[in-house]
């Protein structure tokens, strides 16, 4: 990613947070979701650890156009160009925010939303329910209003819902159920087979006959 996509203060990062967020913006999101789970964990994770909120801006296409750092409560948005075309347009933009607690997305996130045309904003952050979302997006506003959209909120839900593969996290994923135990015999030599410290017989030695079988396991 090129330095002039990634904006916010660096200067007191260490080299491996900067690399951190330099591959972020080299991060893909299918384009029929708001937002992948494998992303959505790597960005939460990297937010707790530097103490500070992180934002991105995804195209309609799912390829993050700029990484966004800010402090511990608030970000700092890059100026955008005018929307070009009619009014009603809104930019093909969407944001994704950390929220390093799990409040809703405050007023100043709105504005956002709506300043920009912004095709929604969304909070993400950790709670005991795991990981959630909030929600907004512009919806078109009614006839004769001053306004050319209306921001509509939506409730809160697991990223999950949004997201289906964040289920279950590779090293938490349930482990395969033990094979049930085949049918055995009832035999006697079995029975004993299955005793602590049972061994099976030495062969019998004699002339012509064979030594006999060790039972089965």
């Amino acid at each position: 990613m090129s330095a002039d996509r990634l904006h916010g203060d660096t200067a007191n990062l260490k080299s491996s947070q900067s690399r951190a967020l330099q591959r972020l913006g080299e991060r893909r999101v299918p384009a029929d979701r708001v937002v992948s789970a494998a992303l959505t964990r790597d960005l939460l994770d990297l937010s707790h650890q530097l103490g500070r909120q992180l934002g991105l801006f995804i195209d309609r296409r799912g390829q993050v156009e700029a990484v966004i750092l800010g402090d511990a409560h608030s970000l700092s948005l890059p100026e955008f160009a005018r929307v070009r075309g009619a009014l009603g347009r809104l930019r093909g933009i969407r944001l994704i925010v950390t929220h390093l607690v799990p409040d809703p997305l405050t007023r100043e996130e709105l504005a956002d939303l709506a300043k920009l045309r912004l095709d929604l904003v969304a909070a993400v952050h950790r709670g005991p329910a795991g990981i959630q979302l909030d929600l907004a997006s512009l919806t078109p506003a009614p006839p004769r209003a001053a306004e050319v959209f209306t921001i509509r909120t939506w409730p809160r839900v697991p990223v999950s819902t949004l997201s289906p593969d964040l289920s279950t996290r590779p090293d938490e994923q349930t482990p395969p159920r033990p094979a049930r135990p085949t049918s055995r015999s009832t035999s006697p030599a079995s029975s004993a087979s299955s005793r602590p410290g049972w061994s099976p017989p030495p062969p019998t030695r004699g002339p012509r006959r064979a030594a006999p079988r060790p039972p089965r396991w």
